[in-house]
């Protein structure tokens, strides 16, 4: 058997290149049922791997040619059956079949691609083996389409492009199945190796699913599964157990062929020495024995056949239980003891390894019946309650853990003490009494059983300090002394015997009186105090316990009559009302509360203030005036007993804002200054003394006057220029805020023209004298006053009369300035053979228009326009005159 199993070892060292998951097609058959879906197809795969896991392959065949994938593909399944495969396992694989053998152990397994329990499908395609076909098992996760993950392929045929594409290992018989027949591997060599190539038989018959295809396909099933048993897998006690019996049943699960097992148990988890060291086991179970308690133990199985050993299992541990703990001892209340209370704690030494222990009271030294009888106590002690007085009490006390539990302990007694007289009840003063004297006599109920009595007296409800406190009280009653005014005191009485002390009774409280209040202090108005309201507040400083103030108000130092007399004030004020102006008051206050009434205070006085002035009239400027100066000033009429005046000067009627706000002003007028050129004003005054402010008056308002106009700028003909018509339109630019002009033109410093009132920005001059020099200016006029005079300019007239200068005009012409080139003013002649609007402008190389200097009507005639190009840099300009019937350009150099 050895030679075998080193030659097969050896053929998968040699072929493990080709094969990365150990499974191939040993065979398959075309029933050549083409409907439905070739439903007698068959599919036999052989596992040459042990223990593999088949779960997630995928099992497709190619359909016809081999040429496309659009056959049937499906998925084995997550069941624990493809899970663990051993080597030499024949898996027959039917479209449809209706008895399946899943059982593993005779290494043959069949059932139907349509079991959804075993199998998945994908796709859409049919599983239907064609005369020319190829059967391929793919590794999981590689998907169902295409070749790419594939472990094994079987064909029959011509080769297609499927299967050119498939890589190694592949199997191809050059035959085909046909109708009714089979397609196998033949083993020649009873290697793996047979699996690629061409070592197939095709159109072959009687074979027989479940067996070798030929002997040395039949060689080399048997090869592969001449191997030992896998490791078994250990079952019970659980990894990690505890509290497992001394002597425990081992069990695990049965390894595949296997015959026999072995076992060994150690405190080693490295098994360095062993306990038990058991093989030749024919169960699946080891009853251990002689195993300590409270041990931790490390098990392991391994499985053999006549193939050899398996390695071992893993290795699990479990952990004994412990042993059953000793008997406790009693330790307290001692045996015999008397006097112990009625819930009493009862110790005992611990127990080593108890985790729990029981307890037993009872009046029966045999336990007959219990009144207390608690297990799964964790403490050493256990607080009894509800035992009665002056009774004798058995107890005892057994330990138990997970081992088991002990014996009783020995059995001790006691005898509680007699019964606690009753808690006492108060009597008198009832709780909550106020108002009580400072020797306050206390008093209470007998309480049943008492032979003493402890008060309690304290101002803290809590009692954590007291002012009395008498524990050896015989009688029912006690009188304090030397208590303090206006204090809570609180009280309790408790009942002592041999037996014990009762319980507090309820705390009561009582409130001694309070004393009489001392004599408040004036706070204000201050003593002597001046120019009060005639409403004033009345202050004074509170006084320690008072509860309510008595306040006297009046004319007379004595009080001999009172204006006002008011008692029960709560508050440390008083609000008097109709007092009257300028007249001197007295006041004094008292205390009360329960305990009396105080003293009067000291009497202070105050004077009230005289009457607040009457509103002031305003006089001027009269209310809706227009044209005032931007510097007015502002008058109203004088008001009794006014020291002073507060004015407002506003943009808004309502006074949100203001321009002026001037309080303090002794006279009664005001003068304004810096205020806008033709706006509305609103004002109003108030008046002011030592009593107070009067209302405002009315509000008046007022509009100031215009600004002066600006001083015009001239326009046409241009200073100095020439050859103007005797009929001229001097024109100007509109001034700011001008209302008419007034224009003078003058010969030889004799206006020949004075015009006012001129309302245009023109004004047409006739019939002037030929070549003559006219010199002529302009001012602007509103209602705020005239502006200066422009300086003068001058022009000059045609040398002959306007209609001969026309008549030799027969062209409109440009003429080229001069001088040129020119720095930096030129003169532009142009002419006009009839009345037109003429625009005359400068533009540069880059045809921007930098410069306009004529857009307006001229009359026929000729015309002399001078330039000025300060503002302009050196270098190349031209001029254009453009008029409904002519333009013309011309250039024009500027040097600087």
């Amino acid at each position: 058997m050895k030679t075998p199993l080193f030659l097969f070892s050896l053929l998968i060292l040699i072929n493990f290149n080709l094969f990365g998951q150990s499974v191939v097609v040993n065979k398959y058959f075309n029933s050549g049922i083409t409907s439905p879906g070739g439903q007698d197809d068959v599919v036999e795969l052989l596992i040459i791997q042990n223990n593999l896991d088949i779960r997630g392959m995928i099992i497709k065949d190619f359909s016809s040619s081999m040429a496309n994938d659009g056959g049937g593909k499906y998925e084995f399944s997550n069941h624990s059956l493809w899970r663990n495969m051993n080597s030499g396992t024949l898996i027959i694989i039917r479209v449809q079949n209706t008895s399946s053998d899943i059982d593993p152990t005779d290494y043959i397994l069949d059932v139907g691609l349509t079991d959804s329990v075993y199998f998945t499908k994908k796709g859409t395609g049919s599983f239907d083996i064609a005369t020319t076909d190829m059967l391929m098992i793919k590794s999981a996760g590689s998907g169902e389409d295409g070749v790419t993950g594939s472990i094994h392929v079987l064909a029959g045929g011509t080769a297609g492009a499927q299967f050119t594409n498939a890589p190694a290992p592949k199997l191809r018989a050059t035959g085909t199945s046909g109708t009714a027949r089979f397609v196998y591997a033949n083993n020649s060599t009873s290697s793996l190796s047979d699996f690629n190539g061409t070592d197939a038989t095709g159109n072959a018959t009687g074979l027989t699913f479940g067996q070798g295809n030929n002997s040395t396909n039949t060689t080399f099933i048997n090869t592969l599964r001449a191997v030992p048993p896998s490791a078994p897998t250990l079952s019970s006690p659980a990894n990690g157990s505890l509290n497992v019996p001394v002597n425990p049943t081992l069990a695990w699960n049965a390894s595949f062929s296997a015959n026999s097992y072995q076992i060994q148990v150690s405190t080693d988890s490295l098994f360095g020495t062993t306990l038990i060291n058991q093989s030749g086991i024919t169960l699946t179970s080891y009853n251990a024995t002689g195993l300590l308690n409270n041990t931790k133990y490390f098990w392991r199985v391994n499985a053999s056949n006549a193939y050899g050993t398996s390695t071992w299992s893993s290795t699990w541990n479990f952990t004994t239980i412990v042993a059953v703990p000793p008997a406790p001892s009693l330790l307290s209340p001692l045996d015999g003891a008397s006097n112990v209370s009625t819930a009493p704690t009862l110790n005992w030494n611990a127990s080593a390894t108890a985790t729990s222990y029981q307890i037993q009271v009872s009046t029966d030294s045999l336990f007959g019946i219990t009144l207390i009888n608690q297990s799964g106590i964790t403490l050493t002690s256990y607080s009894a309650s509800g035992l009665s007085n002056d009774t004798k009490y058995f107890w005892r006390v057994n330990a138990s853990n997970e081992g088991g539990t002990s014996s009783w302990s020995s059995v001790w007694s006691f005898t509680t003490l007699m019964a606690v007289p009753q808690t006492p009840t108060l009597l008198s003063p009832v709780n909550g009494a106020i108002n009580l004297p400072f020797t306050p006599t206390l008093s209470w109920n007998a309480a049943s059983g008492a032979t003493t009595y402890r008060l309690q007296v304290t101002t803290d409800s809590t009692f954590a300090s007291t002012i009395f406190d008498d524990s050896t009280l015989s009688v029912t009653s006690k009188q304090l002394s030397t208590l303090l005014n206006n204090v809570k005191y609180f009280w309790r009485v408790n009942a002592s015997n041999a037996g014990g002390t009762s319980s507090w009774s309820s705390t009561w409280n009582f409130t001694t009186i309070v004393a009489v209040p001392p004599v408040p202090s004036l706070l204000s108005p201050l003593n002597g105090a001046n120019n009060v309201s005639t409403a004033p507040t009345l202050h004074w400083n509170a006084s320690a316990t008072a509860t309510s103030y008595q306040i006297q108000l009046s004319t007379d130092s004595l009080f001999g009559t009172t204006l006002i007399d008011q008692s029960g004030i709560t508050l440390t004020s008083y609000s008097a009302s109709g007092l009257s102006n300028d007249t001197k008051y007295f006041w004094r206050v008292n205390a009360s509360n329960e305990g009396g009434t105080s003293a009067w205070s000291s009497v202070w006085s105050f004077t009230i203030i005289i009457e607040i002035p009457a509103v002031p009239t305003l006089s001027s400027p009269a209310n809706g005036v227009i044209n005032i100066s931007t510097s007015p000033i502002l008058i109203w009429t004088a008001t009794l007993n006014a020291d002073s005046y507060r004015l407002q000067l506003s943009l808004d009627a309502t006074f949100s804002t203001t321009v002026l706000d001037q309080a303090g002003i002794t006279t009664t007028s005001y003068s304004v200054t810096g205020l806008l050129n033709n706006t509305k004003y609103f004002w109003r005054v108030s008046a002011t003394n030592a009593g107070g402010t009067s209302n405002y008056s009315s509000t008046w308002s007022f509009t100031t006057s215009m600004a002066l106009p600006a001083v015009p700028t001239l326009s046409f003909p241009a200073n100095g220029a020439t050859g103007i018509s005797n009929n001229p339109k001097l024109t100007w630019f509109k001034s700011a805020n001008a209302q008419s002009y007034r224009l003078q033109v003058s010969v030889s410093g004799i206006n020949i023209i004075d015009q006012a009132g001129i309302t245009d920005t023109f004004y047409v001059l006739s019939n002037l004298a030929n070549n003559t020099t006219h010199s002529w200016r302009l001012n602007a006029t509103n209602t705020a006053g005239t502006s200066d005079w422009t300086l003068p300019w001058s022009f000059t007239t045609l040398a002959t009369s306007i209609e001969s200068e026309i008549a030799k005009l027969r062209t409109f012409a440009l003429f080229q300035n001069y001088p040129n080139p020119y720095n930096p003013v030129t003169t532009i002649n142009f002419a006009l053979p009839e009345n037109a609007n003429v625009r005359l402008e400068i533009f540069d190389l880059l045809g921007e228009v930098v410069e306009q200097l004529i857009n307006q009507d001229f009359e026929a005639g000729l015309y002399s326009i001078k330039f000025d190009a300060s503002r302009l840099n050196s270098g190349f300009y031209f001029y254009r005159l453009i008029t409904p019937k002519f333009t013309s350009v011309k250039k024009m150099i500027l040097i600087k």
